[in-house]
């Protein structure tokens, strides 16, 4: 298995990173101290509800009862993930430590009950950073000290929130790699590393490198390379606060996208349609994300399902067109025959 560089992540986990060091500077002792604009009021939101009881013994909660804590951020660590997977780049976290700014304990337990008291709260989140913020996937990646020793989940009576802002972490993110104000490189399958071109990422499709760590082929310095994204993560601890203050503070000026079919007129429809198929399979070089050739029924089959799903056509898929599309998308040169299919990514 080849070797990332030193202090290499893949593409999405940086990413991830950003939006944990966003909240980290957001949440330091120093009032002054904030992520750039337009990232600087993104904060962790955490409230605690006492259970009181009615006079009929159900429980009931008084608005006015509500108690909202201010949370210190007392450190920002990456580590390898808890599973079997954590030593591959996929399985890297990042995770952020939080206390009470005024010392109060988050959450008294009943007398007896272990532990007595919740006074840290961990962050922590994994990619793909879009979604790595909402209610389901926050509450999942937060723990609390004393908490994992017995095994407990965090008190419902805790409410926690952010108003996400990933997209718009990741929209400014590609803006300053096709700048060349940030960099990346991708990482071939003996561990050579090449720059990627800023250009590279205004094509259409270049998001997609954000929300999956799958191999992708590129041309570059005129050879056809395939490797994963990666970035060199102490460069970016570096750099990234003064790139991101460099951009428009508005979204309008600084995300601002066009259709890429505004710059095809007359591109046909089946081509947009095998385009985006070969985007959302992670299709590079007629094979599938894990390098592996692609079996003509099992690509028939989910094209006649996102050609359903999608709404782009008033007609179901003719088994003509089923195959065309998957002749389109299949590399030339593979034929039927017993061997070892790519998964596509299910």
């Amino acid at each position: 298995m080849p070797l990332l560089p030193p202090d290499h992540v893949t593409l999405p986990f940086a990413a991830t990173y950003l939006a944990a060091a966003i909240l980290h500077d957001n949440h330091l002792p120093e009032p002054e101290a904030k992520a750039p604009a337009p990232f600087g009021t993104c904060r962790l939101m955490v409230s605690r509800i006492p259970e009181l009881r009615a006079p009929n013994g159900l429980p009931r909660v008084l608005l006015q009862r509500v108690q909202r804590h201010d949370l210190v951020s007392r450190g920002l660590r990456v580590r390898a993930g808890s599973t079997p997977e954590g030593r591959k780049p996929a399985g890297f976290e990042v995770t952020v430590t939080f206390v009470e700014r005024d010392g109060q304990p988050l959450y008294m337990a009943k007398p007896g009950s272990s532990p007595a008291a919740i006074k840290t709260l961990e962050l922590t989140l994994a990619a793909p950073v879009v979604g790595c913020l909402s209610r389901t996937r926050l509450r999942a990646g937060l723990n609390a000290r004393g908490l994992v020793a017995v095994g407990a989940p965090l008190p419902e009576s805790i409410q926690v929130g952010v108003t996400p802002f990933e997209e718009h972490l990741v929209t400014r993110y590609r803006q300053l790699l096709a700048m060349g104000v940030l960099g990346a490189v991708l990482v071939d399958d003996r561990g050579r590393s090449v720059p990627i071109p800023a250009e590279h990422w205004r094509e259409d499709g270049a998001s997609a490198a954000f929300v999956e760590a799958h191999p992708v082929q590129m041309s570059l310095d005129g050879q056809d390379v395939r490797g994963i994204v990666c970035v060199d993560l102490q460069a970016l601890r570096a750099g990234w606060r003064d790139a991101f203050a460099a951009l428009p503070p508005t979204t309008e000026l600084a995300e601002a996208e066009f259709p890429a079919s505004a710059a095809l007129a007359g591109t046909a429809p089946l081509l947009d349609f095998a385009l985006y198929l070969a985007r959302e399979l992670g299709i590079a070089d007629g094979r599938g994300p894990d390098g592996l050739p692609i079996n003509q029924g099992k690509l028939e089959a989910l094209i006649e399902k996102r050609w359903k799903e999608s709404g782009r056509f008033d007609e179901d898929p003719s088994p003509n067109r089923l195959e065309l599309l998957a002749t389109i998308l299949r590399h030339p040169s593979e034929k039927k025959g017993p061997k070892v299919w790519s998964s596509l990514g299910l």
